[in-house]
């Protein structure tokens, strides 16, 4: 016989990023915690078994969220993007789409979420490793900043222009982390600094 470690079981429990690798390993159970069990993505989720309803939803998508929500008791949140993607796409899926989840959630009164973390929060922590919360945090993944200006941009000469503390500053603590920094610009046309930072050292906790 099946242990469940919480008695709470509700009527309707919805699951988005069902089609996703853990969506698909959580279909079955969390069947075990609810009567319906509504499943949303925007990749194929097969057939609809007993006890599901299928809802295709674009996260993104606001007005496509009040309607997900209506009826549900709980949310388990999966959707959004999960590897390393051009910024726009994770702009709208994971930042715009959860803003969007959770004004439905608002305004259709539901009392649980269960928002999932990244895995690139523990990334450089061994599979086999315990980690507790007082642990410190080692994320891995690409870390992209991009800093404009307000539309001057820069020309050649001053970047070596040995006022330019502010860029050398810049540049050299992103290097010291590891990391690169390159300016896009275009005189009158705009600047773009762009710092990248792969992630793997040790982060002490707050």
């Amino acid at each position: 016989m099946p242990c469940h470690p919480t008695p709470i079981r509700f009527q309707r429990l919805l699951l988005t990023g069902a089609a996703g690798g853990l969506g698909r390993e959580l279909r079955t159970r969390l069947k075990a915690y609810c009567t319906t069990l509504r499943l949303s993505d925007i990749a194929d989720l097969g057939s609809e078994a007993p006890g599901e309803e299928l809802r295709p939803a674009r996260l993104e998508d606001a007005s496509a969220m009040l309607p997900l929500l209506e009826g549900v008791d709980a949310v388990v949140h999966l959707g959004g993007v999960s590897t390393e993607q051009p910024w726009d796409p994770i702009l709208q899926a994971n930042i715009v789409g959860a803003y969007n989840l959770y004004e439905a959630v608002r305004k259709q009164g539901v009392k649980r979420v269960v928002f999932a973390s990244s895995n690139h929060v523990t990334g450089f922590y061994r599979q086999d490793e315990v980690v507790g919360l007082r642990d410190p945090a080692r994320p891995d993944g690409l870390l992209t900043m991009h800093v404009r200006d307000n539309g001057r941009g820069l020309h050649r000469d001053d970047r070596r222009s040995p006022l330019a503390f502010g860029l050398k500053g810049m540049t050299e603590r992103v290097r010291a982390l590891g990391g690169s920094l390159r300016i896009e610009s275009a005189p009158g046309g705009g600047a773009v600094v762009v710092v990248e930072v792969h992630q793997h050292r040790d982060v002490a906790p707050a």
